[in-house]
């Protein structure tokens, strides 16, 4: 729970002139959707597609609003409303983020498997009033393999110190992997937001060597999920 309300924090926080929301489209009647417009999501992993969303003046003015999410034209896949169930595929395995009150229609998903890459849109549903699908401005998910850490020395002298970085990029910030390295030192850790969908995950080592040898540096990144991958780099 702390997590989840940290990143609806960092949601809200970003500045409206430095939008995420890249993918958007009105008609006449100035329903409008912000989504992206292509997310790729790592197999095993999670991911979370940022959405708000803005209605006409005449559909303000109504206490309730449900929203849901959906893949294809059938498959209901994430909803605020509790009483609407995913379709069996993605039970279990979604959450509706945001909150329909405050224009933000942002939702996740664990576990991603090849079977979930494709088209979802959202729709909104005003009891008193009408709904509205923006069916016609989908996000595209890609499933994609993991990637390898990005590992390079930044600064250092043969038999120093050394200061090493690891990146790796994702599209899960509630859940995002972990960096290990194979020597010890002091690290420091963290996650930004990059743009769209993407988000980074780094680790600076700051290592000091025992002997003047050859140095190999092992940087290992774990995602949600489990998947390990590493990459090296040697210096001196």
């Amino acid at each position: 729970m702390l997590k989840l309300t940290l990143f609806l924090v960092m949601l809200h926080a970003l500045p409206e002139t430095h939008s995420f929301l890249i993918h958007e489209k009105s008609n006449r009647k100035n329903w409008l959707v912000r989504t992206p417009a292509l997310v790729r999501a790592t197999r095993g992993s999670c991911l979370v597609i940022p959405c708000s969303y803005t209605l006409p003046k005449a559909a303000t003015g109504h206490s309730s609003y449900n929203g849901l999410w959906k893949k294809g034209t059938e498959q209901v896949i994430a909803a605020q409303s509790r009483k609407k169930l995913p379709h069996q595929d993605f039970q279990g395995r979604t959450r509706f983020l945001g909150s329909m009150h405050k224009r933000n229609c942002t939702w996740m998903m664990w576990n991603v498997r090849d079977s979930d890459a494709g088209l979802y849109f959202f729709r909104v549903h005003i009891p008193e009033y009408r709904s509205y699908s923006w069916s016609y401005q989908p996000t595209k998910v890609q499933v994609v393999g993991a990637d390898y850490p990005d590992v390079k020395v930044t600064s250092g002298r043969a038999g120093g110190d050394v200061l090493a970085h690891c990146s790796v990029t994702h599209s899960c910030p509630m859940n995002p992997p972990t960096l290990t390295w194979n020597h010890d030192g002091t690290t420091l850790r963290g996650s930004r937001w990059m743009d769209d969908w993407l988000w980074m995950t780094n680790s600076i080592l700051h290592h000091r060597p025992q002997q003047n040898t050859t140095l190999e540096l092992r940087c290992t990144v774990t995602y949600y999920g489990g998947h390990t991958l590493y990459s090296t780099v040697h210096y001196g």
